[in-house]
């Protein structure tokens, strides 16, 4: 704040690279939804597995944080929280373990409720490329102009501590593939 900020092409890239995820996210909701209307999708505390909670009770903590950055004012710590919560903890974590249950409608929820409160949130620093994701998923009001700000959904507190161990296991993984070249589309064995 209250300095000016040099020109920087990464910085460019990596903007550019955002809003990349953030369609092919909206494009993978969108072909996987297509069926789907916005009453199916409301979210049910009683059907969320712990993936589930556990996105849910991210985006929760980042809504009280971005409620209050905005409330200060300090609009460069909004975007980078949301930047970090969207490619961290959705993209890499949510949307990649959503894609192995598709079939379970607390995870097509909490995919459409999760990428359109990350697009309102987002919506005052990208007015255009926010209004067009909105569109193209199940949504509400008539624009993301006019939608209800995001608030905090009560969900039971998922288990941090398992939900941990998995985490840590696919990073090793992540880790070991990357170290050797292992491409994704060739099976590993694994002792746990």
């Amino acid at each position: 704040p209250g300095q000016d900020l040099r020109y920087e092409q990464e910085k460019v890239e990596s903007s550019w690279n955002y809003i990349n995820k953030l369609w092919n996210i909206s494009r993978f909701d969108q072909m996987n939804l297509s069926d789907e209307t916005v009453e199916s999708l409301s979210l049910d505390n009683h059907n969320l597995n712990e993936i589930d909670k556990w996105i849910i009770t991210r985006l929760n903590e980042t809504i009280v944080s971005m409620d209050q950055f905005y409330d200060r004012f300090e609009f460069g710590e909004a975007a980078k929280l949301l930047y970090n919560f969207t490619w961290n903890d959705f993209a890499s974590w949510y949307v990649e373990m959503a894609k192995l249950s598709l079939e379970s409608q607390s995870t097509k929820a909490g995919l459409v409720h999760v990428l359109t409160s990350i697009i309102q949130l987002l919506h005052p620093f990208m007015q255009f490329v926010t209004e067009e994701i909105y569109q193209l998923i199940p949504h509400q009001s008539a624009s993301i102009c006019v939608s209800k700000w995001p608030t905090v959904v009560e969900v039971e507190k998922p288990n941090t501590e398992a939900l941990e161990v998995v985490f840590e296991v696919i990073r090793k993984v992540r880790t070991a593939r990357n170290d050797n070249n292992v491409p994704l589309s060739k099976p590993i064995d694994i002792i746990l």
